[in-house]
């Protein structure tokens, strides 16, 4: 028998352990739903280990918000009443509670709903950009390229009609994006009835694909995983994707995109395209699905303010 030095106990990373952990849960398929408090756990035990100014957040509040509309509700989604305040100055003090002051938010707004945004958010330390023409979510983020072209951190994108989506919860993403530090997409998921926008996976608990079953017009399934309209990125690789479905998509003629719908999605475009890539996209099914909770009509108010008041009970 002969024996050689090794690395022995002493050098074990515990961050090892819960990566393993982590990715074993997201082998097992809608199971993996029964181990979301197990990953909370992890997260909170890890250290905050992120400066402010290497995340810069992005809070989508533009579109034009028809069905919204329609369904009687006669303010712009974003500014909302949620639990007395505009929707989007919920999503923004929840973002500021977990993760401290960061770089200054930039709001993409569209002509619609400028001037109700402004107003909510009047004397807050953010930055406006404008998209112009209702293009969908990727192309709304698209617009803040120029001001953000030389960030080398991290960018976080989330909805301004996300308010259910909780403190604990911005920062655990973090958490797991600091954790997963080699991935450029990293998002909270959580497992619902009939979801939005399904994710599948393969075997291995990879990310394979996202579809949406309203615009993109996928088949809708009774039961599934799906983002909470809340996403970690690495701003170039961010930026590098979202040109490229640009160049290759955009049609001169009919002044859209070349998708049914005619717009760029954001997050299953680049959930599609990160997927293609090792170490592009990770997901985690951590999030508790009342957070997923969206205003896109009238009657989500009700649903957004009820939710809230439930996890604010639960202490999540």
């Amino acid at each position: 028998m002969v024996s050689t030095p090794g690395p022995g106990i002493a050098h074990l990373d515990p961050n090892d352990l819960w990566r393993e952990s982590i990715f074993h849960i997201n082998t097992l398929g809608n199971h993996a739903a029964d181990y979301a408090s197990n990953v909370r756990s992890i997260l909170d035990s890890l250290p905050d280990e992120l400066s402010s100014d290497e995340i810069w957040p992005i809070i989508v509040a533009a579109g034009k918000g028809t069905r919204a509309t329609t369904s009687g509700l006669d303010v712009p989604k974003p500014v909302a009443s949620i639990c007395s305040e505009p929707a989007v100055v919920l999503v923004l003090r929840n973002i500021q509670g977990a993760l401290g002051k960061t770089r200054p938010p930039i709001i993409i707004v569209s002509p619609e709903t400028e001037k109700a945004v402004r107003e909510a958010l009047s004397g807050e330390d953010v930055a406006f950009v404008i998209q112009r023409e209702a293009l969908g979510t990727g192309d709304a983020v698209l617009a803040a390229h120029e001001t953000m072209a030389d960030f080398k951190g991290r960018t976080l994108v989330v909805w301004s009609t996300q308010p259910v989506i909780q403190k604990a919860t911005y920062l655990r993403a973090m958490k797991l994006a600091n954790l997963f530090d080699s991935y450029q997409m990293v998002l909270p998921t959580t497992f619902k009835q009939r979801p939005y926008a399904p994710i599948t996976r393969n075997d291995s608990g990879d990310v394979r694909s996202a579809v949406e079953t309203h615009l993109e017009r996928a088949i809708p399934i009774e039961h599934g995983e799906t983002n909470i309209g809340l996403f970690l990125l690495r701003n170039q690789a961010m930026f590098e994707v979202l040109l490229n479905l640009r160049k290759n998509l955009w049609n001169e003629a009919s002044n859209e995109y070349n998708r049914a719908s005619g717009e760029l999605g954001f997050p299953n475009e680049l959930i599609n395209a990160f997927a293609q890539r090792e170490d592009g996209v990770f997901a985690s099914p951590f999030a508790d699905w009342r957070e997923e909770q969206g205003i896109k009509q009238l009657d989500d108010v009700n649903r957004c303010e009820q939710f809230i008041r439930e996890l604010q009970r639960e202490n999540y």
